[in-house]
C-alpha cells in the first residue's frame, strides 16, 4: 500500500468552546481521522499560538511549527489539512501547491472571496494536486438514502429542497446546506442565486456574519432550493426535498420518512455511523482518490460549485440583484464586509 504523511495548519483551542467565534477544535477532528486510517501517519502540526501547539502535541506526538510555511518546506507532507478561518484558505491552498503536496483537506468555506475563489480554480486547473472539502455530511446514511430515493424517482421529479437553520448563518453553516442541496439533486448545475440578508455588528471565525438571510437558488433542471439562514423550520425537520409525486422528511442527520403514493417509508440510521465516521469516511475516500480510485465524494469537482453559490449568494445581498452563474464577480474582499461597515444602528 501506499503511504501518506499528513500535516494539520490549525491546531485550534485545547477545550472547544463552541461558539461564533471559533474554537471548534477542528484540527484534532482531522487529526483522528488521519490516524485511524493505516496508510497515513500525522507529522506535523502548525498554529500561530505556541501553547495550542503544546497541548495538541500531548494527544498526537507531531512536529509542531509557528509558521505553516516553514511546516511545509521542512516536513515535506503528502497530504494538508486547512483547519483555520476562511479568510486565510487560499493563501495556504497556493502554499501546500507550491511546497508540492499530493492532497489537501480543507474546511469550508475554502475560498472568502469571488476573486479567491476565481485564483483558485485557476491553479487547481493547472495542478495535479487534489483538494477536498469539509462537506462530510455526504458521508452520513441518511443524505445518502434520500439521495437513492430521489434517484429511484420515489418522489417525482424534484420540485425543492427546504430546509432552516437556527441561530447561524449562509457561511459557516449554510455552506453544509448548500451543499447538500446540490448533492441531493445530482450536482446538477446551478443557474441563479439570489439572496437578502439583515447585516449588523455580528462578527464570527474573522469576519462579518448576517444575523439572519434567506437564500433561494434556482437549478438547471428547473427545481430550486430555498434556504432559511437564521431561522429553523416548523415541525423539527432540518430538510425537505419535495417532488411532483412525494415527499422526503429529513428530521435529523440519522432519521427521515418517505411520503410517496406506494406510503410511508421511515428510516433511522441512528446507530449506523458516528459524527467521527464521517471523517473517517472522507480520510478513506481521499486515500482511495490519492492511489487512482474515483474523485472523492468532496473532492473539488464535486463540492467547488457549492462555493461559487454561497458566494454568489452574498454578492446577491451586496449587489441588490439575482446574480446568474458562471459567477462573473471579482470582488476581492469578504462580500458582506461593505455591508457590516456602512450599517448605522437604528
Amino acid at each position: 500500500m501506499n503511504t501518506y504523511r499528513a500535516a494539520i495548519i490549525g491546531a485550534g483551542k485545547p477545550v472547544a468552546t463552541n461558539h461564533k467565534g471559533g474554537g471548534y477544535q477542528i484540527g484534532y477532528t482531522h487529526a483522528r481521522a488521519y490516524q485511524h486510517h493505516p496508510q497515513v501517519s500525522l507529522v506535523a502540526v502548525a498554529d500561530i499560538v505556541p501553547a495550542h501547539i503544546d497541548a495538541f502535541n500531548e494527544q498526537f506526538d507531531t512536529s509542531g511549527f509557528t509558521n505553516y510555511v516553514d511546516m511545509l518546506q521542512q516536513t515535506r507532507p503528502d497530504i494538508v489539512s486547512i483547519c483555520t478561518y476562511v479568510g486565510l484558505h487560499a493563501d495556504m491552498i497556493e502554499a501546500a501547491v507550491a511546497a508540492g503536496v499530493k492532497a489537501i483537506f480543507c474546511e469550508k468555506p475554502f475560498v472568502a472571496t469571488p476573486a479567491q475563489l476565481h485564483r483558485i480554480n485557476a491553479l487547481l486547473s493547472e495542478s495535479p494536486v487534489k483538494l477536498s472539502v469539509a462537506h462530510v455530511r455526504r458521508y452520513l446514511p441518511v443524505f445518502q438514502q434520500t439521495r437513492a430515493w430521489i434517484d429511484q424517482g420515489q418522489i417525482g421529479t424534484p420540485v425543492a429542497c427546504l430546509a432552516g437553520i437556527a441561530g447561524w448563518d449562509l457561511s459557516e453553516w449554510g455552506s453544509h446546506w448548500i451543499d447538500m442541496f446540490r448533492y441531493l439533486l445530482a450536482e446538477e448545475p446551478v443557474s441563479w442565486v439570489m439572496a437578502q440578508a439583515r447585516v449588523r455588528d455580528t462578527r464570527g471565525f474573522g469576519h462579518a456574519m448576517e444575523d439572519h438571510a434567506t437564500l433561494h437558488m434556482g437549478f438547471a433542471g428547473g427545481a430550486r432550493g430555498i434556504l432559511d439562514g437564521g431561522q429553523a423550520m416548523a415541525g423539527g425537520d432540518i430538510m425537505t426535498v419535495v417532488g411532483n409525486a412525494g415527499v422526503i422528511h429529513i428530521h435529523s442527520e440519522q432519521r427521515a420518512t418517505l411520503m410517496s403514493p406506494h406510503g410511508q417509508q421511515p428510516v433511522d440510521f441512528t446507530t449506523a455511523m458516528t459524527w467521527e465516521g464521517c471523517w473517517d469516511a472522507a480520510v478513506a475516500d481521499m486515500v482511495r482518490w490519492l492511489d487512482g480510485g474515483a474523485v472523492s465524494l468532496i473532492g473539488y469537482p464535486h463540492v467547488a460549485e457549492s462555493a461559487t453559490v454561497n458566494l454568489a449568494a452574498y454578492v446577491s445581498v451586496l449587489e441588490r440583484d439575482r446574480i446568474d452563474l458562471p459567477l462573473q464577480s471579482t470582488l476581492d474582499v469578504w462580500p458582506l464586509e461593505p455591508l457590516a461597515r456602512t450599517h448605522t444602528p437604528q
